[in-house]
Protein backbone atom coordinates (compact mmCIF):
# COMPACT_ATOMS: atom_id res chain seq x y z
CA UNK A 1 0.00 0.00 0.00
CA UNK A 2 2.94 2.56 0.96
CA UNK A 3 5.69 1.62 -1.62
CA UNK A 4 5.12 4.44 -3.86
CA UNK A 5 5.42 6.74 -1.00
CA UNK A 6 9.00 8.99 -0.88
CA UNK A 7 10.38 10.03 2.68
CA UNK A 8 12.63 13.08 2.27
CA UNK A 9 14.25 14.29 5.72
CA UNK A 10 15.91 17.17 7.06
CA UNK A 11 18.73 17.31 9.55
CA UNK A 12 17.68 19.97 12.75
CA UNK A 13 20.17 19.08 15.14
CA UNK A 14 23.11 17.05 16.51
CA UNK A 15 23.43 16.28 19.91
CA UNK A 16 25.97 14.43 22.56
CA UNK A 17 24.53 10.93 22.99
CA UNK A 18 24.89 9.89 26.74
CA UNK A 19 28.14 7.50 25.93
CA UNK A 20 31.32 8.69 24.92
CA UNK A 21 31.38 9.01 20.71
CA UNK A 22 27.74 8.61 20.80
CA UNK A 23 25.54 11.31 18.68
CA UNK A 24 22.18 11.68 18.02
CA UNK A 25 20.97 13.42 15.16
CA UNK A 26 17.10 14.92 15.46
CA UNK A 27 16.13 14.77 11.03
CA UNK A 28 12.80 15.61 10.16
CA UNK A 29 10.52 13.52 8.09
CA UNK A 30 7.96 13.95 5.56
CA UNK A 31 6.19 10.98 3.95
CA UNK A 32 5.27 12.25 0.14
CA UNK A 33 3.07 10.99 -2.54
CA UNK A 34 3.13 12.13 -5.66
CA UNK A 35 4.28 16.07 -4.38
CA UNK A 36 1.40 14.92 -1.50
CA UNK A 37 2.70 14.89 2.24
CA UNK A 38 0.82 12.69 3.57
CA UNK A 39 2.99 12.72 7.41
CA UNK A 40 5.65 14.40 9.05
CA UNK A 41 7.56 14.03 12.00
CA UNK A 42 10.84 14.11 13.92
CA UNK A 43 13.03 11.12 14.64
CA UNK A 44 16.29 10.35 16.55
CA UNK A 45 18.92 8.47 14.59
CA UNK A 46 21.29 7.19 17.01
CA UNK A 47 24.95 6.92 15.67
CA UNK A 48 28.35 6.00 16.56
CA UNK A 49 31.62 3.93 15.01
CA UNK A 50 29.68 0.45 15.73
CA UNK A 51 26.32 1.36 13.66
CA UNK A 52 23.54 3.32 13.07
CA UNK A 53 20.29 2.98 14.98
CA UNK A 54 16.92 5.30 14.55
CA UNK A 55 15.26 5.54 17.96
CA UNK A 56 11.66 3.66 16.47
CA UNK A 57 9.90 4.84 20.19
CA UNK A 58 9.41 8.66 18.53
CA UNK A 59 6.76 6.82 16.52
CA UNK A 60 4.43 5.87 18.95
CA UNK A 61 3.68 9.72 19.42
CA UNK A 62 3.39 9.90 15.73
CA UNK A 63 0.17 9.35 13.93
CA UNK A 64 1.63 7.61 10.48
CA UNK A 65 0.66 3.82 10.37
CA UNK A 66 2.80 1.32 12.11
CA UNK A 67 3.90 -0.34 8.51
CA UNK A 68 5.83 2.50 7.73
CA UNK A 69 8.19 2.01 10.87
CA UNK A 70 10.54 -0.47 9.22
CA UNK A 71 10.39 1.88 5.71
CA UNK A 72 10.52 4.84 7.43
CA UNK A 73 13.94 3.95 9.49
CA UNK A 74 16.11 2.03 6.73
CA UNK A 75 15.45 5.54 4.78
CA UNK A 76 16.81 7.66 8.16
CA UNK A 77 19.82 4.96 8.07
CA UNK A 78 20.63 6.08 4.85
CA UNK A 79 20.13 9.21 5.01
CA UNK A 80 22.59 9.14 8.12
CA UNK A 81 25.06 7.18 6.78
CA UNK A 82 26.48 9.08 3.62
CA UNK A 83 27.10 11.79 6.57
CA UNK A 84 27.95 10.18 9.25
CA UNK A 85 31.73 11.10 9.06
CA UNK A 86 30.92 14.84 8.66
CA UNK A 87 28.29 15.38 11.21
CA UNK A 88 29.23 17.98 14.23
CA UNK A 89 27.46 18.81 17.33
CA UNK A 90 24.96 21.69 16.42
CA UNK A 91 21.74 22.70 15.06
CA UNK A 92 21.25 22.88 11.00
CA UNK A 93 19.21 25.26 9.61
Amino acid sequence: MYENFRVVFTLKAVEEGKVKDDRIAIVQYSVKEQKIIHFTGELRVKFNQVGIFPQFQDFKTSTIPPSLYKQIGYEAKRYIKSQKNYLEVGTYE
